[in-house]
């Protein structure tokens, strides 16, 4: 592939990913969590806190002068928040982006040769159509992508 396609590539996914919808933060309490964020950061709950069990964790999302937290907290040891935890510890978890097609960006993607993990295209009534992009392949950073 010769420099002017790599361009044209990188432009077309620039379209396709949009802003970003949150930043997730693993913890350990999410009720301990939530309680600082909403009492000392003033952030507003933004729905319930969801128990996915199929991925094995409790999520919440919080919301303050157009910024979006979802804290993450494992539900029993196999989880792979759980693995992040005792890995990293507390802290950031990952960054998402928002976007319009998920397959044609996921395509585009992996054209690119970048590596998607935890993909969800068929998720259940809580949740959008979801994939990640490997942290290896970002700087350490763990991208998601979420269809909107």
């Amino acid at each position: 592939m010769n420099l002017e396609n790599t361009h044209e590539m990188k432009v077309d996914l620039m379209e396709e990913i949009g802003e970003v919808d949150h930043i997730a933060i693993a913890v350990r309490n999410i009720d301990r969590a939530t309680r600082f964020f909403t009492e000392f950061l003033n952030f507003e709950l933004q729905g319930d806190k969801v128990k996915m069990k199929e991925e094995g964790i409790n999520y919440q999302f919080l919301k303050s002068n157009g910024w979006r937290v979802e804290l993450l907290e494992p539900l029993d040891d196999s989880s792979i928040v759980s693995e992040f935890l005792k890995k990293r510890g507390e802290g950031f978890h990952h960054i998402c982006f928002r976007v319009d097609d998920i397959e044609k960006a996921l395509e585009r993607i992996r054209s690119m040769g970048y590596r998607v993990v935890g993909e969800n295209l068929h998720p259940e009534e809580y949740s959008n159509r979801y994939a990640f992009i490997h942290p290896k392949d970002c700087f350490g950073v763990l991208i998601e992508l979420e269809e909107k």
